[in-house]
């Protein structure tokens, strides 16, 4: 997803989000799993957040963020040293 510097970013983005409803929209699928940094700030209310957010309620899509235990927010762990790390763009 294009992040927050590049030129017509929220065109861009909402390019990109009809791109993946097209790949995906005619397939008859139980489970689709997609990684990668979605540049957005979950708890912002921008617009590109709201168009993400009515994709995935249109498609049936859950995000990981809305599976993290909300004691212990992080998307990146290493266990031996106890570090972890919450991907989110700024």
């Amino acid at each position: 997803m294009p992040s927050a510097s590049t030129s017509c970013r929220e065109e861009e983005f909402i390019e990109c989000l009809a791109s993946i409803t097209n790949d995906i929209v005619d397939l008859q699928y139980s489970d689709i799993i997609s990684g990668g940094d979605l540049n957005v700030d979950f708890a912002s209310s921008c617009n590109l957040c709201s168009n993400l957010q009515h994709l995935a309620k249109e498609l049936g899509l859950k995000f990981v963020f809305d599976k993290l235990p909300h004691d212990s927010m992080a998307t990146f762990r290493v266990e031996s040293t106890g570090a972890t790390f919450l991907i989110v763009s700024n």
